[in-house]
């Protein structure tokens, strides 16, 4: 039976309907708050674009007509690929994580991948099967069935779909947000992500970079209160800290009613702007949103939908080349010079500034914070703010912290050239480190390897924090002073001799400070949510770069209320059991390791960095010399290292060392007299760990050095 042009139509839109409407309607309404576009910008592009592939797909449906083999197969290849697009959008929807610009580890997707390569295979081949051999009722029946799924799943999506939040905003009121005023300026510069230690590094190896920072003082010893943006800036601007006891956005509005930053220079009668990422603070303006108003691209917004519609369409193995870490498959057709998202953004402000920034005596004086996302990943950008695909690893990042130095260092200038940096407060700062890179503070010290606080808590909590006061010249001061962000009203002047400001005076004035620092293990789900993941409490009493200055503190903050705070403890150890370091070992290890070691793999566990602790509290005393036995190999960076040298140390004494090369188990004695009351704190000092992202083309940061399989210590015979 031939078919009808009727039918023939119906079966060439269900692929365009399927992948551009369904599929990119379902990303959009799923992401809407992410998404910077409106959908009424895209509707007139997309409808042109479904015609025009319906049209085309209709003219070779047609033009084959007269030949039944070739057109059940073509018709049954397009239904089946709809199909196939369906399954692929609606129900094999993978957590990747936020699409920012991250670099994906696709390694990890492998069995997927080769199961919707199968799945498709199958799905197409079972349809094209139907088309030769089916009867063509059934054909209509899965051709209007398609239609019907679809709609379905729109209807189901736009029902589920959060609740927007971002409104679009009409930027083009907004012309304060680059003017000063000629004698009271307080500008405050956030770099994302920028942890103090390679801030110090990068004073110290590129000394010209910093230059420009002229009369600035670093405080290298500052603490955030968090790990993440979402809690950081907002104890910045009203100085208390949340603790998961009430909705985050009832702690919001209730603070702000107490003191926020911005509303106390509103009621000075300053020109007020904080220009950022709108999930911040509500007060915020959005950067990304200011910048696309200022250069509108009309096909921007449609070019990001069609790249939207076919990574939600497609396999994964497909996806890695649409989203390429953000530097999408479409979408860079509109980004010209500027590097992706987002810190094409940073860069097109930074620009904008510099071109219509000015001074006019319209209010009492000006506050404004710029907040910029360089340095925070995705690392993308060198030192000269250019775009670089050497995105990943510490080098890279090291890059980009130099571009946030680069790009501070711009705005400087632009207020010289307006003759109002000597009289502007100034801060340059992060809302908290990086959380991932170990930075340049955990070299071969023994007890480091013995301390029980994670490296990614400390790197965390390492902000950047410099501040040039009016008057102020120089050369660029270094101050240990130990202090935290919420200290910035502080050191402004703004509360002084108030609560608030009273632990700053004492730092101030040389005495002891205890800090607090609030860690939780990020999701970005938490952006939307009314609460935080559990929050655990640590004391610093000393010096941020030093692990010695980490401690637990005593509570964890919940949801559901406030729990002790439990530190590990070391279990009596039996004299030749086999610990595995596994998550075939079901935890057993989790006792006796301190710091220095990565999360268990299903047969093994990485060490990271250049130390690794362990401490074992014997059942009994030994009755001889015993012997430390471990089975593992080394991490030698796509052979680029021909082996690891593993020093050990028992009790602070060097017992022997090791060559770690291929899986083997490795020994050295432990004398009788090293052992007392019991107790045997091993440290392995690892000679060359390297993260797979500075040799393998990998988005892990891990400083590796050996990966371990068992340990075990045994009594010599």
């Amino acid at each position: 039976m031939k078919y009808t042009k009727s039918f023939l139509l119906l079966v060439a839109c269900t692929l365009p309907f399927m992948s551009l409407i369904v599929s990119g309607l379902s990303f959009y309404l799923g992401n809407v708050n992410a998404i910077e576009f409106n959908i009424s910008e895209v509707i007139l592009p997309v409808s042109v674009l479904f015609v025009f592939f319906s049209a085309f797909l209709f003219l070779i449906l047609f033009l084959f007509r007269s030949f039944p083999k070739v057109l059940n197969f073509l018709a049954g290849g397009i239904v089946g690929l709809t199909i196939a697009v369906w399954i692929q959008s609606q129900l094999l929807i993978w957590n990747f994580g936020q699409m920012n610009g991250q670099p994906i580890n696709w390694a990890l997707w492998h069995s997927k991948m080769y199961f919707e390569i199968l799945l498709w295979l199958l799905i197409i081949v079972l349809i094209i099967m139907i088309f030769f051999k089916g009867r063509q009722k059934i054909k209509r029946y899965i051709v209007f069935g398609v239609f019907l799924l679809g709609l379905i799943s729109v209807l189901s999506n736009f029902i589920i779909s959060p609740k927007v939040t971002n409104t679009h905003k009409d930027y083009s009121h907004y012309k304060d947000i680059f003017t000063f005023n000629p004698e009271k300026n307080v500008l405050i510069i956030i770099l994302d992500c920028f942890q103090s230690d390679y801030f110090d590094y990068i004073k110290n190896t590129y000394p010209d970079e910093i230059k420009v920072l002229d009369g600035f003082t670093f405080y290298r010893n500052t603490l955030s209160k968090f790990p993440t943006t979402k809690t950081s800036i907002p104890s910045v601007l009203i100085g208390s800290v949340y603790r998961n006891e009430k909705p985050f956005s009832n702690y919001i509005s209730e603070s702000d009613a107490k003191f926020n930053l911005l509303h106390y220079f509103e009621n000075k009668s300053y020109s007020t702007n904080f220009v950022g990422v709108e999930e911040v603070h509500p007060s915020v303006i959005s950067m990304n949103g200011l910048v696309n108003s200022s250069s509108y691209n009309y096909f921007k917004a449609f070019y990001s939908y069609i790249d939207y519609a076919a990574f939600r369409s497609l396999p994964i193995v497909c996806k890695t080349k649409i989203y390429n870490n953000g530097n999408w498959l479409i979408s860079f057709l509109t980004r010209g010079h500027y590097p992706p998202e987002p810190q094409g953004t940073d860069i097109r402000f930074l620009e904008l500034f510099e071109e219509q920034a000015t001074v006019n005596n319209d209010k009492k004086g000006s506050f404004k914070i710029l907040h910029f996302t360089i340095p925070h990943a995705p690392w993308q950008v060198d030192e000269n703010l250019q775009y670089t695909i050497d995105n990943i690893g510490e080098k890279a990042y090291i890059k980009q912290a130099r571009g946030a130095v680069k790009l501070a260092g711009r705005i400087m200038n632009v207020l010289k050239a307006l003759g109002i940096y000597d009289n502007s407060d100034i801060i340059i700062m992060s809302d908290h480190g990086t959380g991932e890179l170990n930075g340049f503070n955990n070299k071969l010290e023994y007890g480091d390897a013995l301390n029980l606080i994670s490296s990614k808590v400390r790197s965390a909590s390492h902000a950047l924090l410099l501040y040039k006061p009016a008057k102020a010249k120089g050369q660029l001061l270094t101050d240990n002073m130990p202090l935290e962000l919420t200290d910035i009203p502080c050191l402004l002047g703004i509360r002084s001799g108030d609560e608030q400001c009273r632990e700053f005076e004492t730092a101030k004035s040389g005495g002891e400070r205890v800090r607090t620092f609030y860690y939780y293990e990020w999701d970005h789900k938490y952006w939307k949510s009314d609460y935080l993941p559990p929050i655990t409490e640590y004391i610093v009493t000393g010096d941020a770069y030093s692990p010695k200055s980490y401690a637990y503190g005593k509570f964890i903050y919940t949801e559901k209320g406030i729990k002790a705070i439990n530190a590990p403890k070391v279990l009596p150890y039996k004299l030749g059991k086999e610990i595995r370091l596994s998550t075939e070992g079901k935890g057993e290890a989790d006792t006796y390791l301190k710091s220095g070691w990565s999360s268990a793999e299903p047969t093994q566990r990485w060490t990271d960095g250049y130390v690794a602790g362990l401490s074992f509290q014997l059942e009994q005393a030994p009755v001889g010399d015993l012997r430390l036995k471990l089975l593992g190999f080394g991490f030698l960076a796509n052979n680029k290292i021909d082996h690891q040298v593993v020093t050990v140390l028992v009790n602070e004494v060097k017992v022997g060392s090791w060559m770690i090369k291929e899986e083997k188990w490795n020994e050295v004695v432990i004398p009788k007299k090293l052992v007392t009351d019991g107790l045997i704190n091993i440290v392995f000092q690892i000679s060359n760990p390297m993260a797979p992202s500075d040799c393998c083309n990998s988005p892990d940061t891990r400083k590796l050095g050996i990966c371990v399989k068992k340990i075990m210590i045994e009594e010599v015979k």
